[in-house]
């Protein structure tokens, strides 16, 4: 009977809606680590290309993409362990930047030089923007949730802050002899 009572008690209560548009952590890892499957993805997709046969200075660009892609990635899983962290968010982001360009760069050669690889790598090019852009707008929210956290606790100090100095000094009254 108490499992019952217990699957009836979370049934009727209602789940915590997000706040300023931040979903709860459980979700949010569960995001976070989806993330990092599709980064994971965009590495793989990167192991296609074979830059000894094409004209330029493929190599260093791609080897540098991989290890950018990878390092990316990692960001994502620790995000994913600690999803309210702005810095973690950050330095994901940042890293993220340098990849657009060289995964864009190295879509370029395949397109000259390795056709068949084209469009495996516009597709998981297409996949790290989807990425990008979504880990973008979590990063908003998550600013400005802080930021509105941030602010209130601010408020609430300052409103303990006054109440403790309003109060009265205790007295200090003497026990007489």
């Amino acid at each position: 009977m108490v499992p019952i009572f217990f699957t009836l008690l979370a049934i009727a209560m209602p789940a915590p809606a997000p706040q300023d548009g931040v979903p709860p952590p459980w979700e949010s890892k569960t995001a976070l680590m989806n993330a990092q499957e599709q980064l994971r993805a965009v590495g793989e997709s990167l192991n296609t290309l074979d830059t000894a046969h094409w004209k330029g200075d493929y190599g260093p660009l791609l080897v540098a993409t991989r290890q950018r892609v990878n390092a990316v990635a990692e960001a994502m899983k620790r995000m994913a362990d600690k999803p309210d962290s702005l810095s973690l968010g950050l330095e994901a982001f940042l890293s993220m930047e340098h990849v657009s360009e060289n995964i864009e760069s190295l879509a370029r050669g395949a397109d000259r030089f390795q056709p068949s690889a084209s469009k495996h790598l516009d597709d998981a090019s297409n996949t790290f923007q989807q990425v990008k852009e979504d880990f973008q707008g979590y990063l908003l929210g998550l600013s400005r949730y802080l930021e509105k956290n941030t602010a209130s606790n601010a408020k609430d100090l300052e409103t303990c802050h006054d109440q403790l100095f309003r109060r009265a000094p205790p007295s200090s009254k003497r026990p007489s002899n």
